[in-house]
């Protein structure tokens, strides 16, 4: 019979590799796509607001939102589009502070 130890190490040896592999979590980049879908959304005015395209890619409240910006961006969204104009209207380009144009 295994020990808990041992059972515990087999649980977490994907996680280890995927870890190894990649240079970050399976969580880490789970958020990371998250927040690319948010992105691409607003970009492409595909959503009535932020809010809308917040819920479109499973975000479940403003916290998550904010926290998600805050450590890909270093701000909140209410400073990055501050920052840009504000709105955007539907098909409308979102310039993004990396943005070189």
């Amino acid at each position: 019979m295994r020990t808990k130890t041992e059972n515990e190490m087999r649980r977490y040896r994907p996680v280890r590799m995927f870890q190894q592999a990649l240079g970050i979590g399976p969580k880490e980049l789970a958020r990371i796509i998250q927040f690319q879908s948010l992105l691409q959304l607003l970009a492409r005015g595909q959503a009535a607001s932020l809010a809308d395209a917040a819920v479109q890619c499973g975000y479940y409240d403003q916290s998550h939102v904010s926290k998600s910006f805050r450590a890909y961006y270093g701000e909140t969204p209410g400073g990055i589009f501050a920052v840009r104009g504000a709105r955007a209207q539907k098909g409308q380009v979102v310039r993004f502070l990396q943005a070189n144009d």
